[in-house]
């Protein structure tokens, strides 16, 4: 489980989390087998649907839990950047972070 809290307001300017509704549950088989971290966010939405991802916005303090098998990912920020407190556990060490360019998908 991964649990976030922002410390600072996040809008959807400010870089919000996305995590994609129902893929924890119903992972393509392309999902599964991959040795991929991250997937392109088109790829991901054509398999999840175009109503799937949930943008998570809020003021300072707003915490949430989340299912990391789902995709998920931060968004870019256009105005400042957010902050935001991470707290996982499990049962495998975590994997490194990098960033592509392009909106990925965890």
């Amino acid at each position: 489980l991964k649990f976030f809290f922002y410390l600072k307001p996040v809008d959807a300017d400010t870089g919000p989390h996305v995590y994609v509704r129902g893929s924890h549950k119903r992972r393509s088989l392309k999902h599964q087998l991959t040795l991929l971290v991250g997937h392109p966010a088109q790829q991901v939405l054509d398999v999840y649907g175009e109503q799937s991802p949930v943008t998570l916005t809020g003021e300072a303090g707003l915490g949430f839990v989340e299912d990391p098998f789902g995709f998920h990912m931060g968004t870019v920020p256009a105005r400042t950047p957010r902050l935001m407190m991470e707290v996982g556990f499990g049962v495998s060490p975590p994997s490194r972070r990098r960033f592509h360019g392009e909106p990925v998908i965890r």
